[in-house]
């Protein structure tokens, strides 16, 4: 049970950097809209749908196979997945 932890932990720590670059796309992305091409606010609507309907649209459906399967492999196949 310890070795099942000590991987997840590893695991959830790869995360981390992940998460932060996404969170760095999203800052660098919004800064171009807004700084460089001074678009208009239905552009940031869009961007915010198109970053948040995958979660909404696939999450749901694969959440049926990831509670069957193993926090390992679910978290490889999402980071892959990004």
């Amino acid at each position: 049970m310890d070795i099942h932890r000590k991987s997840l932990s590893r695991l959830l720590f790869g995360q981390v950097p992940a998460d932060f670059a996404d969170w760095v796309d999203f800052v660098a992305i919004t800064s171009l809209l807004a700084f460089h091409w001074q678009v208009e606010l239905e552009v940031y609507a869009l961007l915010s749908l198109a970053l948040g309907l995958p979660y909404l649209v696939v999450g749901p459906m694969l959440a049926k196979y990831i509670d069957k399967g193993s926090v390992g492999n679910a978290l490889i196949f999402s980071s892959l997945g990004r």
